[in-house]
């Protein structure tokens, strides 16, 4: 009895984790395969929020938040996801040119990542974020993922 109950809770904490369905159609919005969502502690100044990923060649915009990981985004054959910015090319106008603001190497074993952004305290080429990645899929019974919800801001001692 007791065992039926807990799938059943479990089931409806998985009906309504963030992004599990779309607003529009009700329909299942998942990225298929590898998937890194990002989560970021502090948004350093001068940088727009939704960013730019760079997946491979694609560029997909993607909305940042403190208190939830993002929308999953496809991790390319190369395990390199980066954040960048777009700038003007002064060689080629029609084609623009891109700094990378974090990149992060995600290791071929993992196939869902959570990759959090902390600000660099002194952005060095470029880039403003130092980028960890977590393994989602190696959290399992007993371990915990932990993402501040509230609005205030929490201390951890």
């Amino acid at each position: 009895m007791k065992a039926a109950i807990y799938l059943l809770l479990l089931g409806g904490c998985v009906a309504t984790a963030p992004g599990a369905t779309d607003e529009g159609g009700g329909q299942a919005r998942q990225a298929r395969g590898r998937v890194a969502n990002f989560v970021y502690t502090s948004m350093p100044e001068g940088v727009e929020n939704p960013v730019s990923v760079m997946t491979g060649k694609d560029i997909v915009q993607l909305t940042l938040s403190k208190r939830a990981a993002s929308d999953p985004v496809k991790i390319p054959a190369d395990g390199i996801l980066r954040l960048v910015r777009k700038m003007d090319n002064p060689q080629d106008p029609a084609k623009p040119a891109f700094v990378t603001l974090a990149q992060a190497q995600i290791p071929e074993t993992v196939t869902k990542a959570l990759v959090i952004l902390t600000p660099l305290p002194k952005p060095k080429d470029g880039r403003v974020f130092h980028s960890q990645v977590q393994d989602l899929a190696a959290f399992t019974g007993g371990d915990y993922l932990y993402l501040n919800l509230t609005n205030v801001n929490v201390g951890v001692e």
